[in-house]
């Protein structure tokens, strides 16, 4: 997608209808001519249709372990701190509790409607984006998050937008697309706040550094002119026998 805007630039918006309609047509054959993938079900399973019952159950139990992480963490967590968050430090009792299989029948016995999630969130690994970035680091570590997020796709984009076609580079798409890619994510499938500034880092500053480098390059050399009066001026170049 990103090289495609990189190409077409704004027309780029005209490939939503055609995704629109390739949805609609899986929505439509799904049962009835073709049987997708279980994961592809998955993720389409919040539209109507005749999708497999064991994609849907798989789904609604997904969906129900989310919901729980979201209710406990607001309910509990988000009060103790919510402006600098909690940090990373956790109890080692609840990663003893994942090696140790006398310890973990004790917290499944335990009378907790949260037991099921508590232990990840303890750990600092909620597998929620939002949730994972406000617990270690609060709403201000949150916002801060989510700035840098938008600065560097926004950076990323314009950079590309202003950038000649024909002088667009491989490393200019590249970067691009996985600022993007780790920013989205991030918020929509699964967010470590760790493994993200990991990524999003090296990658902003390496697509810094390459589009200085090809603005200094795209700078014509200033053309050698030689001094009044001096049309006779040669430089001299060594022979090599």
């Amino acid at each position: 997608m990103v090289a495609l805007y990189c190409t077409a630039r704004s027309r780029v918006f005209l490939v939503f209808p055609v995704m629109l309609l390739g949805l609609g047509l899986v929505v439509a054959t799904q049962g009835s001519l073709v049987h997708y993938p279980r994961s592809l079900q998955r993720a389409l399973s919040f539209l109507p249709g005749n999708w497999d019952p064991v994609a849907v159950k798989e789904t609604e139990g997904s969906s129900l372990w989310r919901k729980q992480i979201r209710e406990l963490f607001w309910a509990e967590y988000f009060k103790k701190a919510p402006l600098l968050g909690q940090g990373y430090h956790f109890d080692p009792q609840y990663a003893q509790q994942e090696i140790d299989i006398y310890l973990r029948l004790a917290v499944m016995q335990a009378p907790d409607p949260y037991k099921a999630v508590r232990g990840f969130i303890e750990r600092r690994n909620p597998h929620e984006g939002d949730i994972h970035v406000i617990l270690a680091t609060g709403s201000i570590g949150a916002a801060l998050f989510i700035l840098i997020c938008l600065g560097s796709s926004l950076y990323a984009l314009v950079g590309v937008y202003r950038t000649p076609l024909r002088q667009v580079s491989p490393l200019q798409i590249w970067c691009s697309a996985l600022i993007l890619q780790q920013s989205l994510s991030f918020f929509i499938v699964f967010g470590d706040l760790a493994l993200a500034l990991n990524h999003l880092c090296p990658i902003v500053t390496l697509l810094y550094a390459g589009m200085k480098v090809q603005r200094a390059m795209a700078v014509e050399p200033a053309t050698f002119e030689p001094p009044i009066g001096s049309e006779d001026f040669k430089i001299a170049v060594p022979q090599v026998r």
